[in-house]
């Protein structure tokens, strides 16, 4: 036998063995049947009744962060709810600012708190 036919050989029993060697696990599939997952609510007297404001807070984060609103009707009313528990007035509804000087606001939800505030959220 030449050369080439004991190489070739040589080389069919290692990729052979190779192959019987990197055989993968038998999986089976996984149903959410096999899952039991139980979710529950989290009682309203273990949630924080007030938040303190970070830096770089906004009504509308905090109103979807703490109160879980989503959507914009919900956040809006979220906010609404802070502003009214907080007692913010309308003089902190603020649109932009002008040459250093605050443009009043014009859609009745407060804009301006400050780092360290402590706000009623629920």
């Amino acid at each position: 036998m030449n050369n080439y036919y004991k190489t070739m050989i040589a080389f069919g029993a290692l990729t052979f063995g190779v192959a019987a060697c990197s055989k993968k696990p038998e999986t089976r599939p996984v149903s959410v049947a096999d899952t039991t997952v139980s979710i529950q609510p989290v009682p309203q007297d273990t949630l924080p009744s007030s938040y303190t404001v970070q830096q770089g807070d906004y009504l509308w984060r905090i109103s979807y962060r703490e109160l879980g609103a989503r959507g914009d009707s919900a956040i809006t009313e979220g906010v609404k709810q802070i502003q009214s528990l907080s007692n913010l007035s309308l003089d902190r509804d603020i649109s932009m600012v002008v040459d250093g000087q605050l443009v009043p606001g014009k859609d009745g939800l407060a804009d301006l708190i400050y780092p360290g505030e402590v706000l009623k959220i629920r």
